[in-house]
């Protein structure tokens, strides 16, 4: 099945449901008796469409396989989408729009800059949203209606400065982070990361900064090179992570190369990569997880997208599942619901909402293998369970 025919499927079969409500003159737009409106609010034109599109194929799947095990408490699920266009506007005027087609909850958005931009509509509305893979700490911070379904920067910093720590026998590390007015996913993450390897006892040598869109990072490499760090850290997406692996191989750095969740994308193991050397990252999912939803998850969604799963997938597919568990929890009140997540088997593994409306899970630490000739590919290296 492709995903051209699973959208079919699903437009036929809300199609069908429409045409039946209208028959019995309900209003479905409007009657929650009849369906549960979600809202999804994610990037599917600009810089992030490719990550959101995937999100998306994630959240249709889960929604779909919900459906047609007689969907949530007896009631269809339906979805109604909306494209922020990976801009910050769009996505606060995508939340108003939504809360008037009486929408339950918002899964969304996609980057922690324009998630941010849910917050103020959530709070004002009381509508309950779950991000599926924002992980800023400020997301959740100060608003009861803020919910994630993946680990916050924080929980992955902790994890990533013990990983690093024990790794390279606690070595002298530089960091790299995105300076651009909208990189807070990377400046934040690479803060924690910092001080969190501190206290450790590890030693930051020298933090050097780059621009998001950049393609020349030498100068800020030969910095790093030139303070004697023994490792760096790149908090980066994977185009960017590429070209700073690639070129700091050609400087000659040897040490440790780390990275974090961002890295997690096809776009990272492309064939100039060269010999990228000991390079590893933490990250949200792994096909090698040996579990039983791992393995149906991965089977189902091949036969839709026809590619294998990475973490922006199993985060959608996650989130809209934990959604239907938190709405069959309590289908009146949906942030009751979503507190009362706990260890729900997901395909990230095990999932906990705590108090502070963020999640307690699994961390992965993927490692790259390969060569240029027989290509690249990445290995589960560890799993730091909660």
């Amino acid at each position: 099945m492709t995903i051209n025919k699973l959208n079919k499927l699903y437009t036929f079969a809300c199609g069908m449901l429409m045409l039946i409500m209208f028959a019995t003159g309900c209003r479905l737009l409007y009657d929650q008796a009849d369906d549960i409106k979600i809202g999804v609010i994610v990037p599917l034109s600009g810089e992030y469409a490719i990550y959101g599109e995937k999100v998306l194929d994630g959240i249709k799947l889960a929604a779909w396989q919900i459906n047609q095990k007689g969907g949530i408490n007896g009631k269809t699920v339906e979805l109604l989408v909306r494209d922020n266009q990976s801009l910050f506007d769009p996505t606060a005027k995508a939340m108003d729009e939504l809360v008037d087609r009486k929408i339950v909850m918002v899964i969304g958005a996609y980057a922690s800059e324009n998630t941010l931009a849910l917050k103020p509509g959530a709070l004002k509305h009381k509508i309950p949203v779950l991000a599926p893979i924002a992980t800023n700490d400020v997301v959740t911070e100060r608003n009861p209606f803020m919910f994630r379904a993946c680990f916050n920067d924080t929980f992955q910093a902790r994890a990533l400065a013990r990983f690093i720590f024990e790794r390279g026998s606690s070595p002298n590390l530089g960091i790299m982070v995105d300076v651009n007015e909208e990189g807070v996913y990377s400046r934040d993450l690479g803060r924690r990361v910092e001080v969190e390897y501190r206290e450790l006892g590890g030693s930051v040598v020298k933090v050097v900064g780059y621009y998001r869109g950049d393609v020349i990072f030498t100068p800020q490499l030969r910095e790093l090179i030139k303070a004697n760090v023994q490792a760096i850290f790149v908090p980066a997406y994977a185009p960017e992570a590429n070209r700073i692996i690639r070129q700091a191989r050609k400087l000659g750095f040897t040490g440790d190369i780390f990275g974090c969740d961002g890295w997690d994308e096809p776009e990272l193991l492309v064939p100039e990569m060269g010999n990228p050397g000991k390079c590893s990252f933490s990250t949200m999912f792994s096909v090698e997880y040996d579990t039983i939803q791992v393995k149906e998850f991965i089977t189902t969604i091949k036969a839709v997208t026809e590619r294998p799963p990475g973490v922006c997938e199993a985060q959608g597919y996650d989130a809209m599942n934990v959604a239907a568990a938190a709405l069959t929890h309590d289908a009146d009140n949906v942030k009751s619901g979503l507190y009362r997540i706990k260890n729900f088997p997901g395909v990230t593994g095990p999932i906990s909402i705590n108090a502070e409306r963020n999640v307690v899970t699994n961390v992965f630490f993927n490692h790259i293998v390969g060569n240029a000739k027989k290509g690249f590919s990445v290995k589960l290296l560890k799993i730091l369970e909660p």
